[in-house]
């Protein structure tokens, strides 16, 4: 083998030829390049200062032929210089003939216009950790021409700032792209080029390209491109990320793309578009004007599992010049913009089970397969609910979701209009825009299907605005083939929600003198000389059912209050006044269903109150006599109601509740028991009038149903207490005594909890007139310490109930 050290210093004005054999280059500046021809193999010592030029126009500073192989290997800190002159039309290397280049740490600087990097016709090169830049115009990074052509290259930066550049391009050649940069700026600039059956592949690489009527990726003449972790960024006016054409295939896996200016596309077909298809699966899309443009021609694009931002210009397909036709698939993707496919264009979309296509202004398809759900976005104003135009339709299972201002007959609302043929099954859900709901004769037209339908709609979810419910049927007399929402009034549970929220509000609290302290006056531990401070808390929990109309409802609550008296004293030194201060916390969760189209809701109200108490005893040592015991709340709420698939509706409420009560004491018996126990009975009639003014604040739902609750409700409560008091010998001295207890009472509230929904009134039925009975025991454990505990039930008209159970614990400090 034939080695030559051509030169030890200087520099080379003319053209180096190597002819065959194996040759080292030495540390020179070939100022007009090197040949190597013939099976040349041509290569440097590593690491070693080198520095070629080209000669001028169309040479090149490194030329392989005859199947001859270059190796140029530099270093991170001391890379190969390689320059073309400002001539133009000259390559820094090129390789044609079954040659072969392999380059590492290159620094390649063309200056003259179309000039050329690296050229490859025919061979082979394997390029890494390089820089290739340019600052003229037609700058061409790598390119590659020949079916017996492959090109790798790795870790490579390729720059240029002149108008009509190019930084990758392939015409039949097999290209391998990876852990590179391409940053290419000017008019009509392109990322990568693959024409000609060109087979590219590009990973984990950056494309970014700015320049008016520039392109990200080009591709025609049955080319493939396959890329993965790609970052493609484009600017410029009448750019385009991924530009493809004349049957060439695209497939991107994880990439991120995006465009930045307006007008320009994601994706762009041109006339010569023969079924092309571009296949993109995971990732994400950002269009700052239209996501697709085809100008004629047809493309295939599929979308599986990317997150597509919604296009700048409101176009998910826009279609320019003659003849365009676009195949459309949705995999696990939701798709925003508005398609029209007019003109003679046409537009197939095909949504699976997992996609999402949503657009605000008119859209026109020629075919339309939905498993996925087509959703007409809300509208601006009454003017623009959008229509959506197919020829054909087919349902597999999806859904549509319509927007309408649901009133009567002439309610604006989105329309899907199929012109020729549907078929399959398709879910219909319909939200109310500020509708107040209704009658109806005709119904209001969602779906228009002149030809007639072979396929279903089917109601999904219940329609409702104001006090109306609507249901989607199939013709009226005039028009057999369309379909109708067609409304009939009923009241929504959302409206018992709202009214036993309203109900607990103002009843949550609420309590009678025994309720508070749990024992009667006589036991209150009490000095005429000093009084005896003390605290008190008192826990309860209900379970509460109710009906109002054709709806049924059920709730459990639970509250905890605190209080303890702050002044005790006496005006004449026989009776005494009491004088205390108390707060809480309650919570209630409610459930109501319709009893026959099922439709449910949910209500929750929850928390705090506070005020205070003021009680007189006649005869606090006595154990009979009169007392009067009042009582003032503040309380603030918060309140949610949630109907069957809609949003929660949440909103507050305030008020005041007050009572005023008295009762007298009487013994009316007593007997010693054969165990020595003295045991007395007592009664004690009693009334309680409460005043009830806890109200919510105005509340329009998302419906458009205004939503008020009154307030100012009296509640009248008369009955009869009886215990029995017993003191056993063992306990002489200990102050302990129980008093079991029996209560019933009737109660009574003339005006009944009512809540609006727009202009009709909603009452809870049957607690007009409320029987209660109760059941309890009252303890003394010891001068100290007294402990209380009751049961009880309350039975009105038309399934109203309300049982509960309360426990309770005071202490004295003295």
């Amino acid at each position: 083998m034939l080695t030559m050290l051509i030169h030890s210093g200087g520099s080379v004005s003319e053209t180096q030829i190597f002819n065959g054999g194996t040759s080292q280059l030495t540390e020179q500046a070939y100022l007009e390049g090197i040949e190597a021809r013939n099976q040349a193999q041509v290569n440097n010592r590593p690491g070693q200062p080198l520095s070629l030029s080209s000669g001028g126009n169309e040479k090149a500073a490194v030329k392989a032929s005859g199947e001859s192989t270059v190796t140029l290997e530099g270093a991170e800190n001391r890379k190969i210089v390689v320059k073309t002159q400002d001539r133009g039309s000259s390559y820094g290397l090129w390789a044609i003939e079954k040659s072969t280049l392999t380059l590492r740490h290159m620094e390649i600087t063309l200056k003259g216009p179309n000039d050329t990097a690296v050229a490859v016709q025919t061979g082979a090169v394997d390029i890494g950790n390089s820089t290739l830049s340019g600052t003229q115009n037609q700058f061409y990074g790598l390119w590659a021409t020949g079916q017996d052509t492959e090109v790798t290259g790795h870790q490579l930066k390729i720059n240029s700032q002149g108008d009509d550049s190019k930084a990758v391009t392939s015409y039949s050649a097999k290209l391998n792209l990876k852990d590179s940069t391409l940053s290419i700026n000017g008019k009509n600039a392109i990322g990568i080029i693959a024409f000609d059956s060109a087979k590219i592949t590009l990973k984990d690489s950056a494309l970014s390209i700015n320049g008016d009527n520039s392109s990200g990726i080009l591709s025609g003449g049955t080319a493939k491109v396959t890329g993965h972790h790609l970052d493609i960024q484009v600017a410029g006016q009448g750019a385009n990320a991924i530009n493809a054409n004349e049957n060439s295939t695209i497939h991107l896996h994880d990439s991120h793309i995006q465009t930045l200016a307006t007008p320009s596309a994601v994706l762009y077909s041109e006339t010569g578009a023969t079924d092309t298809t571009v296949t993109i699966t995971g990732g994400s899309l950002h269009a700052a004007g239209d996501l697709i443009v085809s100008k004629g021609g047809k493309t295939n694009i599929v979308f599986s599992k990317v997150v597509i931002s919604p296009p700048g210009s409101g176009h998910a397909i826009h279609f320019t010049g003659t003849g365009g036709e676009v195949d459309l698939t949705l995999n696990q993707t939701a798709l925003s913009g508005n398609i029209v496919a007019e003109a003679g264009h046409q537009a197939k979309v095909t949504l699976d089970s997992g996609s999402t296509w949503s657009f605000t202004n008119n859209a026109t398809v020629t075919n339309l397969k939905n498993a996925g759900e087509i959703v007409f976005e809300p509208p601006h104003d009454t003017a623009s609910f959008s229509t959506l135009t197919t020829d054909d339709y087919e349902g597999n299972s999806g859904k549509i979701l319509f927007h309408a201002r649901l009133e009567g007959d002439d309610s604006p609302a989105n329309q899907l209009i199929i012109n020729e043929a549907s078929k399959g099954n398709t879910r219909v859900t319909v939200r109310n825009v500020g509708g107040k709901g209704g009658a109806t004769k005709g119904g209001i037209r969602l779906i228009e299907a002149p030809e007639g339908t072979d396929g279903t709609f089917v109601q999904d979810g219940p329609i409702v605005a104001g006090s109306y419910q609507y249901s989607l049927q199939k013709g009226n007399q005039e028009n057999p083939n369309d379909w109708y929402l067609v409304s009939s009034w009923f009241a929504r549970p959302e409206s018992l929600s709202y009214a036993n929220n309203l109900r607990a509000a103002n009843t949550m609290f609420h309590m009678t003198l025994h309720e508070r302290l749990g024992e009667t006056q006589y036991t209150e531990a009490l000095s005429e000389d000093s009084p005896v401070p003390g605290m008190w808390i008192r826990a309860s929990g209900g379970h509460h059912t109710s009906s109002l109309s054709d709806n049924d409802a059920q709730s459990d609550r639970y509250v905890m209050m605190l209080g303890g008296h702050i002044a005790q004293w006496s005006s004449d030194g026989l009776n005494r006044y009491h004088l205390g201060v108390m707060g809480g916390y309650g919570h209630e969760y409610s459930k109501a269903h319709h009893r026959t189209n099922e439709m449910s809701s949910q209500g929750k109200v929850r928390g705090y109150s506070a005020g205070g108490y003021a009680t007189w005893y006649q005869h606090p040592k006595a154990p009979s006599g009169f007392y009067v015991d009042t009582w003032a709340l503040y309380h603030w709420l918060k309140n949610d109601v949630t109907g069957q698939e809609r949003p929660t509706e949440s909103y507050k409420s305030r008020g005041v509740t007050a009572s005023v009560e008295g009762g007298y004491l009487l013994k009316v018996g007593e007997y010693v028991s054969r165990s020595q126990i003295l045991h007395s009975f007592w009664v004690q009639p009693k009334a309680q009038l409460t005043w009830m003014d806890v109200k919510p604040e105005n509340h329009t739902d998302q419906n458009g149903t205004r939503v008020t609750g009154q307030g100012n409700y009296l509640q009248s409560r008369l009955g009869l207490r009886a215990h029995l008091l017993g003191h056993s010998p063992q306990d002489e001295g200990k102050q302990r005594e129980f008093e079991p207890f029996i209560e019933a009472n009737w109660i009574y509230q003339p005006k009944p909890t009512a809540i609006r929904m727009d202009d009709r009134k909603y009452e809870i039925q049957g607690a007009r007139h409320l029987g209660e009975f109760k059941m309890g025991v009252d303890a003394k454990i010891s001068a100290r310490l007294h402990l209380w505990g009751h049961v009880a039930q309350q039975i009105g008209k038309k399934k109203y109930a309300d049982t509960r159970g309360t426990i309770g614990v005071k202490y004295h400090f003295q």
